[in-house]
């Protein structure tokens, strides 16, 4: 399952290719696809290739987002690689952990330094690296559970708390620094 913005911006027509492998190894799994965005050329593509179980759902309130993550077996991250993405990770990734499935990402900086070693990462815009990443959690119970049930141990070192006490340290060392700048201590 993708949730989130549907756009070449977003790598979700890498996803489409990738069911179009997974589908000539299982043919009982879907690539559910929620969000809004410029969807026409994928449904013609799926379409035109006899892609099996490809899903646009369209878009949901952010509050239903939950009760979908928790039907979906895998949940994936399509992004590009830019410099926004290999910056910044997205929204998206604390709600992925929290929701306790696994994750198959783009293996780009932001998203590695948060998950570490509990997502499969993969090279981005491959969607034959997508298809093994999902295929190896479809295949593997036990390593999706664990790296699900991780997953939800990370997200709690971003919650608004850890947040708040995190800046609030930042703060009162930027004050100290000022504060023995100010009695000569720093040159």
């Amino acid at each position: 399952m993708y949730t989130g913005r549907i756009s070449v911006l977003h790598g979700v027509f890498d996803l489409v290719k990738a069911m179009e492998i997974i589908n000539k190894e299982i043919e009982d799994v879907a690539l559910v696809i929620v969000g809004n965005g410029r969807t026409g050329p994928m449904k013609e593509y799926v379409k035109k290739n006899k892609i099996k179980n490809v899903i646009f759902t369209g878009r949901f309130s952010h509050e239903k987002i939950p009760d979908h993550h928790s039907i979906a077996d895998v949940l994936v991250i399509p992004h590009p690689s830019r410099i926004d993405s290999e910056l910044q990770f997205p929204s998206k990734l604390l709600g992925y952990l929290a929701s306790g499935k696994p994750i198959v990402s783009s293996n780009l900086k932001a998203i590695a330094d948060v998950v570490g070693d509990n997502a499969i990462l993969v090279e981005p815009e491959n969607p034959q690296a997508f298809a093994e990443g999902i295929l190896k959690l479809l295949n593997n119970e036990e390593l999706a559970k664990r790296m699900g049930e991780n997953g939800k141990k990370i997200v709690r070192n971003y919650s608004w708390e850890e947040s708040a006490k995190k800046t609030y340290e930042a703060y009162k060392y930027l004050i100290s620094i000022k504060n023995q700048s100010n009695r000569g201590g720093l040159k």
